[in-house]
């Protein structure tokens, strides 16, 4: 990983992680988070993906490949429809169930990566999916 790479990781981990804590700042609840949020994603990404010119000179997709990002979108959709519900509770630690996410993202990425691209996780990684496991524990106690 270059370091071009490495600032873009950042910038988007922080947007990633300051979303939802200002979502709960704004006093907005339940599915109404997850539905203006979703409004200023997709416009973001739409005309970030225009200005970028991605859309205009990079190859069409193929239609199993649209059938997969639908389905994809589709369990993205549900997802962030829970997260949201979740973030906006007021009795919920939007820091500590943000964290819990995002470790169980990392393990169930690699799970799925092994599943359908056959990546299998090395001595290494298993340990460190240990130590999730043991962070989300206390994440929750």
């Amino acid at each position: 990983m270059n370091l071009q790479s490495l600032i873009a990781a950042i910038l988007i981990s922080f947007c990633f992680a300051v979303w939802p804590v200002v979502s709960k700042y704004s006093g907005a609840q339940g599915a109404w988070v997850g539905v203006i949020v979703a409004v200023g994603s997709a416009s973001a990404t739409f005309i970030l993906s225009f200005l970028s010119r991605q859309i205009t000179t990079l190859q069409s997709p193929s239609i199993k490949a649209i059938v997969i990002l639908v389905t994809a979108g589709v369990l993205n959709g549900i997802a962030f429809y829970f997260y949201s519900l979740k973030i906006a509770d007021p009795k919920i630690s939007t820091a500590a169930f943000m964290t819990i996410v995002a470790i169980l993202m990392i393990v169930m990425a690699s799970i799925l990566d092994w599943a359908l691209n056959g990546v299998i996780p090395d001595t290494q990684k298993t340990f460190g999916y240990c130590f999730a496991a043991t962070a989300v524990y206390l994440l929750i106690k």
